[in-house]
């Protein structure tokens, strides 16, 4: 904690020095808010946040550049205070022509589906991060990555990501299991070839590496954590047809799982999401359906073990064989962009479960932005989304921009 303080302290004297001599950009956001109940279990009420996020970009010639993002966060709630600072990025980015260069902490997003993404494997996140925006959860690794421009429409990238950081979850694992604190693993790798223009963008990716959702195993002492390596084949494709636009992305997983060797580890499966959006009368529309097939799915799980094994099912949502979804996305903008409203919704089928959002943002002025924003999870007992039902809540949020 003390060393990551540290850095990003660095990196915000340094962005300040710098801005003062009109070197790189720099932006500064101040977050405050609260809300109904905090983003992990078990539940706390009432919970008041302060947040900044610091975010700079120097460009010293045409060629070279370095970016940073520094986040951090404080709350305090009905059961006490905790708080984190995240560096989120710091890279430097090298155009050599064709060729792009970027070395240091970075997030990638990958996928073209609308929020639910099969392919998006890289950058972990925090969840219990009380913010009204996503993009907020996302965390870095540090990796290398470089782009090679094919021609002007396709690209292929390589990712070598040394660095390993966990997805925090909103159900913390027992203080009495064993921790897998690992924090770096030179065997994580991604390529990624990438289309776009033309009409129809696609992209066709593979990830060699550590999943960032903890896996199970039995050792002497009892259970412990694991972050065991997958394997991830993955597409997506998106195009445009008159006044709507289409969506495909899917992704194959390949596991470690083996009912007699690793039986608490994450199935194989195969998960596909299609959609179709559309703005009418200046409401942006959007509808995807889900389909996730889980390999292995049939193989025997000792007695003893059963408790367990249904709590990675129902965390990977793999309670099911074949499990099917649907997600609805509205958004509208009035007052010259003033005002956005948002409604997000989604459902799996077999376990009734889901999640329901709705956002409302106001620009009161170009520095100062409101956010309300509230969230129901629900789902049929022991579905995953049952289980942090309790964390469903109501928040308000004022963010100033220096």
């Amino acid at each position: 904690m003390k060393a990551r303080v540290l850095v990003a302290g660095a990196l915000a004297l340094a962005c300040i020095d710098a801005h003062a001599q009109d070197a790189p950009d720099v932006d500064l956001t101040l977050i405050a808010g609260g809300w109904t109940h905090d983003m992990i279990l078990p539940q706390a009420d009432n919970v008041v946040v302060g947040a900044m996020t610091l975010k700079a970009h120097w460009s010293p010639t045409a060629d070279l550049s370095f970016d940073g993002e520094a986040f951090g966060i404080a709350s305090s709630s009905t059961v006490g205070q905790r708080g984190r600072i995240n560096l989120r990025k710091a890279y430097m980015a090298l155009d050599a022509g064709r060729m792009t260069v970027r070395v240091g902490r970075q997030v990638e997003n990958w996928g073209r589906a609308d929020r639910i993404n099969p392919t998006d494997n890289l950058s972990p996140r925090d969840y219990t991060i009380l913010t009204s925006e996503d993009a907020d959860q996302r965390l870095g690794l540090a990796m290398v990555r470089a782009d090679f421009a094919i021609s002007e429409a396709l690209t292929v990238s390589g990712n070598w990501i040394p660095e390993f950081r966990a997805t925090k979850l909103l159900t913390p694992v027992p203080q009495t299991m064993g921790r897998d604190r690992r924090r770096w693993d030179a065997r994580q790798f991604a390529v990624k070839l990438d289309h776009s223009g033309g009409g129809l963008d696609w992209s066709l990716s593979y990830f060699r590496g550590r999943d960032p959702v903890l896996d199970l195993a039995l050792s002497p002492s009892g259970l412990v954590q694991r972050y065991n390596r997958v394997q991830v084949y993955g597409g997506d494709v998106a195009a445009a047809a008159g006044p709507y636009g289409l969506r495909f992305e899917a992704a194959y997983t390949k596991t470690r799982f083996s009912p007699v060797r690793d039986p608490l580890v994450r199935r194989p499966e195969l998960w596909a999401v299609m959609g179709v959006d559309r703005t009418i009368g200046g409401v942006y529309s959007n509808v995807q359906v889900s389909a996730r097939s889980v390999f292995s799915y049939t193989s025997l799980t000792p007695v003893s073990l059963s408790a367990v094994r249904q709590r990675i099912d129902a965390l990977r949502y793999q309670q099911d064989e074949t499990q099917f979804g649907m997600t609805l996305n509205l958004r509208k903008s009035w007052d010259d962009g003033r005002w956005n409203a948002e409604f997000s919704g989604l459902r799996y089928f077999e376990r009734q479960q889901g999640l329901l959002r709705i956002g409302l943002r106001h620009q009161i002025s170009p520095n100062l932005t409101m956010h309300l924003k509230a969230q129901k999870f629900y789902g049929t007992k022991g579905s995953y989304f049952d289980t942090i039902r309790p964390v469903s809540s109501v928040g308000l949020e004022v963010r100033f921009v220096l």
